[in-house]
């Protein structure tokens, strides 16, 4: 019987471009976990449907390098427009 193979995707506000250059390849294969990187915004719904998030299992919004309040503030949108997505049923953790 085969192992069930992890898929992690990655949201992210900056493009594929800067994701390879500064980073390198983050599509990678680690023992059964495949990870596929998203450039988009979590504030913005169409973004969210890209990554299929209404099929998430486990969700995680982690703070942005803005001042405690803005970032504050800026996951608090996220997890509102969290709700706004037909289906979900995933854990949220904010970061």
């Amino acid at each position: 019987m085969g192992l069930a193979m992890a898929l992690l995707t990655l949201l992210s506000m900056f493009t594929n471009e800067t994701k390879r250059n500064g980073d390198g390849s983050l599509e990678f294969d680690f023992m059964g976990t495949s990870a596929i990187c998203r450039s988009g915004s979590p504030l913005i719904l169409a973004d969210l449907k890209k990554v299929s998030v209404s099929k998430a299992r486990a969700i995680i919004v982690l703070a942005s390098d803005e001042n405690a309040d803005q970032s504050d503030a800026r996951a608090l949108r996220v997890v509102l427009n969290l709700t706004g997505v037909k289906g979900l049923r995933s854990h949220v953790v904010v970061k």
